[in-house]
């Protein structure tokens, strides 16, 4: 049978069990929260969701390798990986979750579109980001679409369209269709940066790759079409959201910077980056002025935090990292959680190649293509590729400078851009096996071939397990039921306002973001962060017989089905220190406390003061 053959027929039975196991998914929805979006769903759906991608894998891999201009099977199999990853990416809706993050960040950003839609505007002092919010609410009005609706979807699709975008980019840097493929398929994978919350960052880094694209395109004498796109595109990103921003300054002081550098090494006396530097310092000019204009307002509070508070770790005892002071450095918090993990016994290296093995390991790559590209420096057609290692470089430095700062966003936030040009060396580390051996003739190119397969799979198999957060990773999944938010709803609405109210992973304020409106929000304080408090350690059984001695005023105790389920699934180990089962035992007998709601997944109760 010819290969070809083999191919469609494989390729066909993969698209049949994906029907199937759409089908299962439909018969199983979710009937209430779920601490693991993993465990929950059928395993049948999983395997069949597995064999799929690793099938399209293969078919791209055998492509790649074969390397016929003629053939266009590869194109079946990114139709199988976009097929099933469109389906895991997608799967908390198809399961019936109400929404996803909407206890978090989402929900805020949620809470703006519909401020947007509701009065047309919004306030530039709190929202410096509202490219997200503005655009959703102009869909929104524009397909007679719900907000929520956009909330749970546009993220589902955008990682759909970040590999599209990477294919682009991959074009514009690589030779040939095996390189090209190569890198394409490794972005196929989930990874860092991407996230299936409505969050203004996430969505910015997957279109970050366009302006990559963009970027390279205008590094060409006379292609005044992409740089007028590349200078257009300069006054979105200041308004998508600050770190990207900050990565494309990176990419315009340093891509020029190793263009230049890379012309000395391979002695090129003529004035072949002229023009690419005069253009990348005029567009980091007008970066700069237009981000400075937009961001410097907001972000005047945050240049104290580039000197954070000096901490010292006491000789004795373990730190709770909430418990830092809010100036301590990301370091110091850094160290703080490790030896907190590791006190309650959890294995941080196991966690670590977890969250950032994937990411490992194209850096690995990336830095075995540094040797192979520094031999061919003199071949132009690579020029641009190895400009990439400029913009690495200074995102490295500038995540290790970050860690000694107290700047309110993360270090590592900005590894989403170094998987990205590192997506790219891969494609072209992983071609140079069969580039230097004959496909057809050698045993070895065809072992390279499955082996690199075999990578590739268990990448993208460990990426789809940290898409959703769930116990594999040690985090509560983000999971919101109906009845969840209508108990909420029924709560911002009912209670007294002059009464504050307590819980554990609670936020009220980012319910009262979507459930309460703009005026509600300006005259009420009883939902804020600074008036709610947190439950202590066993719902405080283990230092009072009635949870009403933990307060000295009456106060609103919210339970989440999460709370109930986190130190069961998630957390097991530090049950026995934060909160076990039988402490909610102890609720129905509690003399101080009143319930006032309970629908299965929310139940509300009024604890009165007792001395």
């Amino acid at each position: 049978m010819k290969s070809s053959n083999l191919i469609k027929i494989i390729a066909s039975l993969c698209f049949i069990l994906l029907a199937v196991a759409l089908v299962a998914i439909r018969n199983s929805p979710a009937t209430g929260y779920e601490s693991s979006i993993y465990w929950s769903t059928p395993p049948l759906v999983w395997g069949f969701l597995f064999l799929s991608i690793a099938c399209g894998i293969g078919i791209i891999v055998y492509e790649a390798y074969r390397n016929e201009e003629r053939s266009k099977l590869w194109v079946t199999g990114f139709i199988l990986i976009l097929s099933s990853n469109t389906i895991i990416l997608s799967l908390h809706i198809l399961r019936g979750y109400a929404m996803l993050g909407a206890s978090g960040d989402a929900g805020t950003h949620l809470g703006t579109i519909q401020d947007i839609i509701a009065t047309g505007n919004f306030a530039r002092s709190e929202l410096f980001y509202p490219v997200t919010h503005i655009y959703l609410s102009q869909l929104s009005q524009i397909t007679n679409v719900g907000p929520v609706t956009l909330m749970k979807w546009v993220p589902a699709l955008f990682p759909l369209l970040y590999m599209v975008f990477m294919y682009l980019l991959a074009k514009a840097l690589l030779h040939g269709k095996r390189q090209v493929l190569l890198a394409t398929v490794a972005a196929t994978a989930p990874t860092i940066g991407i996230s299936l919350l409505l969050l203004p960052y996430s969505l910015s880094n997957m279109f970050f790759p366009v302006v990559l694209f963009l970027l390279i395109k205008s590094l060409r004498p006379g292609t005044w079409r992409w740089r007028t796109a590349f200078i257009f595109i300069l006054f979105l990103f200041p308004v998508f959201h600050e770190l990207p921003t900050i990565a494309l300054i990176a990419m315009l002081i340093n891509v020029p910077l190793a263009l230049f550098l890379s012309g000395k090494l391979a002695k090129d006396r003529g004035g072949f980056f002229e023009s690419d530097v005069k253009f990348c310092a005029i567009a980091l000019l007008i970066l700069l002025a237009w981000a400075t204009i937009w961001l410097f307002p907001a972000g005047r509070g945050e240049l104290k935090s580039l000197v954070p508070e000096e901490y010292t770790f006491p000789t004795e005892g373990i730190v709770i990292p909430s418990q830092l002071p809010a100036g301590a450095s990301h370091y110091t918090k850094m160290v703080a959680e490790i030896r907190y993990a590791e006190y309650y016994g959890y294995n941080i290296a196991e966690y670590f190649f977890k969250e950032y093995g994937d990411l490992l390991v194209y850096i690995l790559l990336a830095l075995i293509a540094a040797p192979i590209l520094w031999r061919g420096i003199r071949d132009q057609k690579y020029r641009n590729l190895t400009a990439l290692y400029g913009p690495l470089v200074a995102v490295a430095i500038l995540i290790v400078g970050l860690f000694f700062t107290s700047l309110p966003f993360g270090p590592l936030r900005f590894l989403t851009y170094a998987v990205i040009i590192c997506t790219i060396f891969t494609g072209f580390t992983l071609s140079k096996p069969i580039d230097w051996t004959d496909f057809h003739a050698s045993w070895v190119a065809r072992i390279a071939a499955c082996a690199i397969a075999a990578l590739l799979v268990v990448i993208s198999t460990n990426a789809i397990f940290t898409i959703y957060t769930s116990p594999y990773i040690n985090s509560p999944s983000y999971h919101n039921t109906e009845a969840e938010i209508d108990g909420m709803d029924w709560f911002l609405h009912k209670k007294d306002t002059e009464i504050y109210s307590a819980g554990w992973y609670y936020a009220p304020w980012r319910y009262a973001a979507y459930l309460l409106t703009e005026e509600e929000l300006d005259q009420r304080y009883d939902y804020r962060a600074n008036v709610t408090e947190q439950i202590s350690f066993h719902l405080g059984y283990d230092e009072h017989s009635m949870m009403g001695q933990a307060y000295e005023e009456d106060i609103y105790v919210v339970f989440r089905e999460l709370n109930r389920l986190v130190y069961v699934d998630v957390f097991p180990k530090m049950a026995e220190h934060r909160l076990l089962p039988e402490d909610f035992k102890n609720l129905d007998d509690d003399i101080s406390l009143d319930k006032l709601y309970d629908n299965s997944d929310l139940d509300i109760w009024y604890a009165h003061a007792t001395e």
